[in-house]
């Protein structure tokens, strides 16, 4: 299978590197129209390098592509390539709204072909260990989630604002944890260091009788990316950049006061590291699109997953 990769910064030098190094793929260009090189290496493996899709692929047969283009891009490129018959992995957001995301869904479905979104931390092997958590039950039910995603602000990125580069990530976490979309979604965004752009926000959002709030900000000195899970019979604290889980298991007597309410006594508890089994989160993202396609494997992330997100960002 020939894949090739559209747009060539941070997560598209990425991307190429990986595919470079993958066994069941053929890396076999490169399309950015900023680039001036010829070709480029990625290890043992050099590809040309082109700033026509046209041109790439008349000379080239393409089966797939990762889109890492701008997200202003994203929903020209991917109709496309959708409407050439390639296979598209985009990078997320999905596209700037969510009717464009929805004719991208609608077209691939018409064509038959894979349409995921490059929601990475999906595939972080620790929020995958915490659903598996979840679903067993460690928790019962859960009161609140909260997300903490902060840092440097990044000027490779001049076409999205805080929300819609950073909470997607952790609003498509919370309906992957829960299971469900939120029933109402409200928060703050604002600038404080850009003059234009939001580059802090906090959201509240309300799903059942689960709370989550979200904090994104690029305005941190240093990178922060954590959630802290709490329910009826345990407490979870993550850290998506160490991989790390501890657990507090919830040990309590319950009795009555005499209002008739009910009051728990804790016990005092040492936390529980959960074991993660670590993986490399791009690599593992890129199997599951090469899976989808060539095995009808099926999509950990759904491009209607990624609708769903970037049109809960957008309300805030």
């Amino acid at each position: 299978m020939n894949v090739a990769v559209i747009g060539l910064g941070n997560m598209g030098t990425f991307h190429a590197t990986k595919y470079a190094s993958l066994p069941e793929v053929n890396f076999v260009a490169i399309c950015d129209t900023s680039q001036t090189e010829n070709k480029l290496a990625f290890g043992e493996i050099t590809v040309p390098v082109y700033n026509s899709l046209n041109a790439m692929l008349s000379d080239h047969h393409i089966d797939a592509v990762s889109i890492a283009s701008p997200t202003f891009t994203h929903y020209n490129v991917a109709k496309f390539c959708l409407e050439k018959g390639i296979h598209c992995l985009i990078e997320k957001p999905i596209a700037t709204t969510a009717q464009e995301a929805e004719e991208l869904i609608h077209l691939a479905k018409e064509k038959k072909l894979v349409l995921t979104v490059g929601h990475i931390e999906r595939f972080n092997p620790a929020v995958l260990k915490v659903k598996e958590c979840i679903n067993k039950g460690m928790l019962g039910d859960i009161s609140s989630v909260s997300f903490r995603r902060n840092g440097p602000f990044p000027p490779q990125i001049d076409d999205a604002d805080v929300v819609i580069d950073l909470a997607v990530h952790d609003i498509d976490i919370a309906n992957y944890w829960l299971g469900a979309l939120p029933d109402t979604i409200t928060g703050h965004k604002a600038a404080l260091i850009t003059g234009g752009r939001p580059d802090h926000a906090e959201i509240l959002a309300k799903y059942g009788s689960t709370h989550v709030f979200f904090q994104v900000n690029w305005v941190t000195p240093t990178r922060v990316r954590t959630a802290v899970l709490t329910g009826s019979k345990g407490y979870i604290e993550m850290d998506f950049i160490s991989k790390s889980i501890k657990y507090y298991e919830s040990k309590a007597e319950f009795s009555n006061n005499r209002h008739g309410e009910t009051i728990a006594k804790f016990q005092a508890v040492e936390s529980q590291d959960i074991e993660v089994e670590l993986q490399d989160s791009l690599e593992e993202q890129l199997r599951c699109f090469v899976g989808a396609i060539m095995k009808n494997n099926p999509l950990l992330v759904t491009p209607s997953q990624a609708r769903d997100a970037l049109e809960l960002a957008l309300k805030i």
